[in-house]
Formats: C-alpha cells, structure tokens, sequence
C-alpha cells in the first residue's frame, strides 16, 4: 500500500495561518481541556495534498494551538523528505514520531484545523528546544 489515498470525510482543512491569532496557543505540558492535547505533542490523522484535491496522506503533525469552543486542534504537519533550502519548512530535527529516526522538518506555511476525534495519539512530544523553534517561527510567544 502507497499510503496515499482519497478521502470524502472532510475532517482535516486546511485555514489560513491567521487561524492561530484566535487560537489557544499556550505553551504547557497542560493538555488543553476541551482537546486533550498541549502544544507540540504529535498526533498523526490524514492530511490533504494541496495540489491534489480529495487525495492525501496519513502524517504526523504537531499541536500548535486548539480552538476549544469546537473541540479542533491547530496543527503543522511533518515531513522526512529533506527541505534544507525550503523557506517553508523548519528543520525540527529527530523524535520518537519517526521509527527510522529520519530528521523531520515541519511545514510551517500550511496549518491544518482537525477535531481532536479525528486524530491519533503519537506518543511522542517535541523536546523544549524543538517546540521553542516552532513558536519563533511561527511568530508565538515563548
């Protein structure tokens, strides 16, 4: 199996970036109460190519904010395909998320809005250097 497929469900969109400005984004090892999930924790759910209507990709992404009145998660989806000369991308390095422990890079100009039924738990967190890296980025408070 490719790991490719098409999804009529709908459960994963992507939203502007702008998305975060309304978003609970707040950096503790507290999950959120409505999501169950904190900042940088990483849950895998199909994600959408951008280029490919309908079709897409089951990922891992990391937690960058939840919009509790929904129950949705905010979140970046990772990549081990190698992005050094991607302004999109940030280099996040390894993590338990990834069992060949390939470096991974975060793709941080497309954010995605899930409900947090729609995800799976990774079992894995980005370590404080990592989440720090991310929230620069994404221009959040530490």
């Amino acid at each position: 199996m490719s790991g490719f497929w098409s999804s009529s469900s709908g459960g994963c969109a992507e939203v502007s970036l702008r998305a975060l400005r309304s978003a609970d984004t707040e950096w503790t090892n507290v999950p959120n109460a409505s999501t169950g999930y904190a900042f940088g924790e990483i849950v895998w759910t199909w994600v959408p190519f951008g280029e490919r209507g309908g079709h897409g990709k089951d990922r891992p992404c990391v937690v960058v904010g939840s919009v509790s009145d929904r129950g949705d998660l905010l979140m970046v989806y990772l990549t081990s395909r190698d992005h050094d000369d991607d302004a999109d991308h940030l280099f996040l390095g390894y993590g338990s998320w990834d069992r060949s422990d390939r470096g991974s890079w975060a793709q941080v100009r497309r954010l995605f809005q899930v409900h947090h039924t729609e995800v799976r738990d990774g079992g894995a967190a980005l370590d404080r250097m990592q989440a720090r890296a991310l929230r620069r980025t994404l221009r959040l408070s530490d």
